[in-house]
């Protein structure tokens, strides 16, 4: 296969830690090496990091940047100067649900500066339909293209094996997330300690993309919830697949990339009003009552994922993959 002009450059999180940005990086990098791409991918968690990669990047390449917390770099002008210079172009990936919730909270400057570097990137790229309205309609900008972030998946990526060597308890739910207030971890908590209470027999694993280990890890949060921490996607999805439903506890998402997932896994899923929402069983964030129902009604249900569903999110993956194609095409 021949390879393209332009190298490909992907800047932002890379696994591990396996959130759901590092591994749309990874993919990415995979799905475009398979179509003849020359990529370089750089892991990127500190702004220090962003600099330095950007200063590193050599000429004739294009940027597909997935970090965030940059349209309020005021260095981001000198560096927009800086790039096209070396003939690099660059392609912005917004997948930030909480940016604007977090504009309302800048500076006067921060604001400004958002706004206006917006129009700095060759193309702004917004991984859902609410993020690409907002982007139009806050920032000094013409046009977005909307990709959500789901790719395909490498042939054999997931096996048909349950995750059984994890010796995880049955039955139970999943929900994905770290500590942190925004996934909503300790509501699910709650919940089935209540269902526990009534005498079911459920069980919860929790999925912590691992943000400060690089180590997999079980951790026994109290009788009946068990952490994981840091496991690989591969593992992650055999998990999902042999879960009773995932759970997905969020106030904010731009489009929730595991909800999609156990979908495809054929695994019933339960989640706010946020993100993805087609083929989900909804509730609104904080009403512990409904999530309560529709986790004991998973429970007894014996309802899997049709292959219509499955299908559909195949052909978005492909369909969304060709959209990297062809904006990346236009570069060359």
């Amino acid at each position: 296969m021949r390879l393209l002009a332009k190298k490909i450059v992907i800047l932002g999180p890379l696994p591990p830690p396996y959130g759901g940005v590092a591994v749309f990086n990874a993919l990415l990098e995979w799905n475009l090496r398979a179509k003849g791409y020359h990529v370089t991918s750089i892991h990127v968690g500190t702004k220090e990091n962003y600099i330095a990669a950007l200063q590193a990047i050599s000429r004739n390449s294009v940027i597909i940047d997935s970090y965030s917390g940059v349209l309020e770099y005021p260095e981001l002008r000198v560096f927009r100067w800086y790039l096209k210079g070396k003939k690099i172009n660059w392609i912005k990936v917004l997948h930030d649900a909480t940016l604007p919730s977090r504009f309302c909270n800048f500076s006067i400057l921060q604001k400004t500066f958002s706004q206006t570097n917006a129009a700095l990137f060759d193309s702004i790229v917004c991984v859902s339909k609410a993020l690409h309205e907002w982007v139009l309609n806050h920032c000094y900008l013409s046009r977005s293209t909307v990709i959500p972030s789901l790719l395909p998946l490498p042939l054999g990526y997931v096996s048909m094996d349950s995750a059984d060597h994890f010796s995880l308890p049955q039955p139970y739910v999943v929900t994905v997330g770290t500590p942190a207030p925004v996934y909503g971890v300790q509501g699910v908590i709650d919940v089935i300690k209540k269902i526990r209470s009534t005498g079911v027999d459920l069980n919860l694993v929790i999925l912590d993309g691992g943000f400060s280990s690089d180590n997999v890890k079980c951790d026994a949060v109290d009788e009946g919830i068990i952490r994981l921490t840091c496991v690989p996607h591969q593992d992650a999805l055999r998990i999902i697949k042999g879960a009773n439903a995932l759970i997905r506890n969020v106030q904010h998402e731009s489009v929730g990339l595991c909800r999609i997932e156990a979908l495809l896994q054929g695994t019933p899923v339960i989640a706010t009003n946020t993100g993805e929402v087609r083929f989900v069983k909804t509730y609104d964030f904080g009403d512990e009552k409904r999530l309560q129902e529709l986790v004991i009604e998973c429970l007894y249900s014996s309802e899997a994922t049709s292959v219509e569903i499955k299908d559909f999110y195949s052909a978005l993956a492909d369909e969304n993959l060709g959209s990297y194609l062809s904006l990346i095409s236009e570069m060359q």
